[in-house]
């Protein structure tokens, strides 16, 4: 036991302490400095969904009596909104902080208090030990003085052990010199110095764009007219009418028949 406990002491005292210097990093808010649209617009739809309910209760009472009413009502909305976004690449340039700090002094103070208790452990164990070993040579030597013929006299009187007690109070000290030197020596040498450097990062993510059709509205005609059977339902697209025009004049009053509009220009009479 003695000798377990000299090279924990031994350990303890050569092992040397956690806390040192080291630096702690802070990034500031990312600036954009640059932006490249890429793909073509779109719409996103997006959903939000709300649930709300609640506990009503009515209560009635007069000289003949009374009663009590309640129910629970709630209810559910989802709103639905649609906007234009497109593809960006987004170019950002972002500081980085350094700035010292003092790391592993919680891991001294956790050994020193280790140290401790061990000690502690060393020294109430010895005791224990050798307050068993009084009380044991005390009854054997009642016995022997009762009756000296049939019990044997007891060994000679146990003896303190000091090299324990000194074993577990070194140990203690140990854990007190290790948290003064912790706080009064260490961390050793100088602290570094803060610096400010400049992160560059590029990041993908979609952004508000225009460029989207709105949902139903009618698509833009191709470029040379009309297909055959006359114009699509909805009417004619932001712009005007395709290339070429109508014929002079304008329409007939009360427009054309269903089907389209007749040739032109007109056929000559007797064709």
């Amino acid at each position: 036991m003695v000798k377990a406990t000299s090279l924990l002491v031994c350990f303890s005292l050569f092992v040397p302490a956690c806390t040192k210097y080291g630096q702690t990093t802070n990034f500031g808010p990312p600036r954009e400095v640059a932006r490249r649209l890429v793909g073509a617009p779109m719409v996103e739809t997006v959903s939000a969904s709300n649930i709300s309910g609640g506990f009503d209760a009515t209560s009635v009472h007069g000289r003949r009596g009374g009663y009590s009413t309640g129910g629970f009502s709630g209810g559910a909305a989802t709103v639905t909104r649609t906007h234009c976004v497109q593809q960006a690449q987004i170019d950002y340039t972002q500081q980085v902080h350094t700035s010292p700090e003092v790391r592993g002094r919680g891991w001294d103070i956790a050994g020193a208090i280790t140290l401790g208790l061990v000690g502690l452990i060393v020294y109430a164990g010895a005791k224990s030990n050798y307050n068993y070993a009084v009380d044991t040579w005390n009854s054997d030597n009642e016995f022997h003085l009762r009756d000296p013929g049939f019990f044997p006299p007891p060994g000679p009187y146990p003896s303190e052990p000091t090299g324990a007690y000194a074993t577990g109070a070194v140990i203690s000290l140990s854990g007190l010199a290790l948290l003064v030197y912790s706080y009064a020596v260490l961390p050793k040498g100088p602290a570094p110095q803060p610096t400010t450097t400049e992160r560059q990062f590029t990041e993908t993510q979609y952004v508000e764009s225009t460029g989207c059709a709105s949902p139903g509205a009618p698509q833009p005609y191709p470029q040379g007219g009309y297909p055959q059977g006359g114009y699509l339902q909805g009417g004619y697209p932001q712009g005007g009418y395709p290339q070429g025009g109508y014929p002079q004049g304008g329409y007939p009053q009360g427009g054309y028949p269903q089907g389209g509009y007749p040739p032109y220009p007109p056929p000559a009479p007797g064709q």
